[in-house]
This record gives structure tokens, C-alpha cells and sequence, in this order.
């Protein structure tokens, strides 16, 4: 083969894997849509979310991120208003991309949700430790 050949065949090579890198760990997930639910000074959270990756090797992780970002509300593309309320609950329906959200193949859901016996005056904010993470 000659070095021409070889040369190209490396930069084909180069390319592709800087390419599955971004793709994989380039962008950032955002929040593709979102509700809440309230009554009285319950309130819960729903959320679409776009990890924007080709695959997600432990969804877990990624749906600790999710809440992670969602306490310390700092989703790039959406701020939440915690002035009337942080949420009680938090669920999410988790896609790879904007287009499995148009197909509506979600990769998972998640609860995160009070520990079965505690009071619902616990948010996600400030009493983390009295929740349980609930993958699908």
C-alpha cells in the first residue's frame, strides 16, 4: 500500500474517531420538555430529557446525573423556578436523541421519589437523603 493510501486511510481514521467522540461526549444533555403538577404545596416534576449520546452504558448513572442537574438546577437550556416550589418528585423520560423523542422511544424513565413511609413535605433540593431513585 503506499504512504498516500496510508496517509488517507489514517486521516479516515482520525476523523471517525473524533467524530464518535463528539457525539459521544460533546454535547450536553438538555431538557426537551418539562410540566409540573401542583396541588397545595405538592408539586411534581416532569421532564423529557435528551442525554444527546450514542449510548448510555449505565443508565443508573445517567439518571443520577439527571437529578443531580435538576438539584442544582443547572440544565444549559432550561432554568427552573423553585421560587413557588421545589418539586416533591421527579420523573423523567429519558431519549438518546430529539429524534427517538419524535418516535417516542424513550431509552428509560425514572422516579425519583420519596422513601416509602416519609412525609411528602421533603423536596428534592434540600432532603435528598430522605429519596430513592426508581429506574425503568
Amino acid at each position: 500500500m503506499s504512504s498516500k493510501k496510508l496517509l488517507g486511510l489514517a486521516t479516515i481514521f482520525i476523523v471517525a474517531v473524533m467524530a464518535t467522540d463528539y457525539l459521544q461526549n460533546g454535547r450536553e444533555m438538555s431538557v426537551y420538555n418539562s410540566y409540573s403538577l401542583t396541588a397545595g404545596v405538592y408539586k411534581e416534576e416532569h421532564l423529557i430529557v435528551v442525554v444527546n449520546r450514542l449510548y448510555i452504558p449505565d443508565k443508573k448513572d445517567c439518571a443520577k446525573e439527571i437529578v443531580r442537574k435538576c438539584r442544582e438546577n443547572n440544565f444549559g437550556n432550561v432554568l427552573f423556578s423553585y421560587d413557588y416550589g421545589i418539586p416533591n418528585e421527579l420523573h423523567a423520560s429519558v431519549y438518546l436523541s430529539e429524534h427517538d423523542v419524535k418516535k417516542g422511544e424513550p431509552l428509560f424513565t425514572f422516579s425519583y421519589t420519596a422513601k416509602e413511609g416519609v412525609l411528602t413535605d421533603y423536596n428534592i433540593v434540600d432532603n435528598p437523603q430522605e429519596f430513592e431513585l426508581t429506574v425503568e
